[in-house]
């Protein structure tokens, strides 16, 4: 039911900025103990920039809308369940779904302020 997300390194690597190595190598990174996020590994290493992160991050947010707009059809069918209790474990499955859903977009939210914060501050030392 609740479709798996890009992770932000598919994207970029879909988007032309990033390649497969590129990617092992912050992943190695992480493995070694780093708490960076991939995309602030990449952005460090000067493979990226904060503003490609920006419109990686937007086209994943994108992707995670639409996941929660086909959800709009699970809370339809939900609507349809309420009344039958030999459904309520579905029902119960549905809404964790959805609930999971719904994390992820607010991790998603974050991270786009982080980064759009960041360049906002950039942008106005720079003035």
């Amino acid at each position: 039911m609740a479709q798996k997300r890009k992770r932000i390194g598919q994207i970029l690597k879909s988007m032309g900025l990033v390649t497969d190595d590129q990617i092992n190598g912050a992943l190695i990174e992480q493995r070694l103990g780093s708490t960076k996020k991939i995309a602030e590994i990449l952005i460090e290493r000067k493979i990226v920039t904060p503003f490609q992160v920006a419109q990686a991050l937007m086209k994943q947010w994108e992707e995670r809308v639409l996941t929660c707009e086909d959800n709009g059809i699970v809370i339809k069918s939900i609507q349809s369940l309420l009344g039958q209790s030999e459904n309520i474990f579905e029902l119960q499955h549905a809404l964790v779904d959805i609930m999971h859903e719904l994390e992820n977009l607010k991790e998603d939210l974050d991270a786009l302020y982080q980064v759009t914060s960041a360049i906002v501050t950039n942008k106005n030392l720079k003035h």
